[in-house]
C-alpha cells in the first residue's frame, strides 16, 4: 500500500481490517509493505517490494491496494521466479492490466449517480447533510 495519504487509501486500509475483525482473524501489520509516495514516484517500488519479500519468505498471498501495485508486485514476483498460481494469490483493488487476475471491481457507474443527486440536491438548495454512503464492490474472480 501507499502511505495514508487520503481517504481512499485510508477507507481501504480500514476496510482490509474490519474483514479480518469480522473474520476473527489475526492480522500481523508487520505484513503489511507501506511504501512512502516518494519511493512509489521515483521508481524504486519494485526494488522495495522485492525486498520486503526476500524478507518474509512465508507470505502466500498478497492484496495491493490498488493496480499500479498489483503490477510492481506481479513483475517482482515474476523476477523472483515464483510461481504466482501456485505459490502465492494475488488480488488487488482495482483491475490491473494483467491476464488472469482477481480484483475488486468499484460500482463506479453507482459511485458517480449518487455523488450528481447529491451535488443536484446542493445546487437545489436542499439542506446539506453530511452523510457516509457505502457502494459495495465486487469480487472479480480470475
Amino acid at each position: 500500500s501507499p502511505e495514508n495519504t487520503n481517504n481512499v487509501t485510508d477507507e481501504r486500509a480500514k476496510g482490509f481490517e474490519k474483514a479480518f475483525l469480522n473474520k476473527r482473524l489475526s492480522m500481523d501489520k508487520n505484513l503489511w509493505c507501506i511504501l512512502g509516495l516518494d519511493i512509489i514516484l521515483s521508481g524504486k517500488a519494485p526494488g522495495n517490494i522485492k525486498e520486503f519479500f526476500e524478507e518474509r519468505p512465508e507470505i502466500t498471498a498478497v492484496f495491493t491496494v490498488n493496480s499500479e501495485l498489483a503490477e510492481y508486485t506481479y513483475s517482482v514476483l515474476i523476477q523472483m521466479h515464483e510461481q504466482i498460481e501456485k505459490h502465492i494469490e494475488l488480488v488487488s483493488f482495482d483491475q490491473p492490466n494483467i491476464q488472469n487476475f482477481s480484483y475488486l471491481e468499484q460500482n463506479e457507474e453507482e459511485i458517480c449517480n449518487t455523488t450528481v443527486q447529491l451535488l443536484l440536491s446542493q445546487i437545489e438548495g436542499h439542506h446539506y447533510n453530511p452523510q457516509r454512503i457505502v457502494v459495495p464492490v465486487k469480487l472479480v474472480h480470475k
